[in-house]
């Protein structure tokens, strides 16, 4: 039988689990589009420093969407919508 003590001590550890996939999740999101997206952003003649943090910071936007549950009505996939947000901070800043 369960405690009120082994159930909140279950659901601690089913959240802690979520978090924990959830950081994997979002490191190897950002790790399979990083590349592609300094080459995408090549064409704005920016140097790899720059664009890497714009790449950082677009990720954390679109994380911070993604967490906030802003995003469950886009009509393109997260590369896409994190592709536009890059380049919407690429003209923020430089343009």
């Amino acid at each position: 039988m369960f405690t009120f003590k082994s159930v909140q001590a279950l659901i601690f550890e089913a959240n802690r689990f979520t978090q924990v996939g959830n950081q994997l999740a979002l490191k190897a999101f950002y790790g399979e589009h990083k590349s592609a997206f300094l080459f995408f952003g090549n064409r704005y003649d920016l140097g790899q420093e720059e664009l890497t943090d714009v790449y950082q910071d677009a990720c954390i936007v679109l994380f911070e969407k993604l967490k906030a549950g802003k995003l469950d009505d886009i009509n393109s996939s997260l590369k896409t919508y994190l592709f536009g947000i890059g380049k919407n901070l690429i003209f923020k800043r430089f343009g």
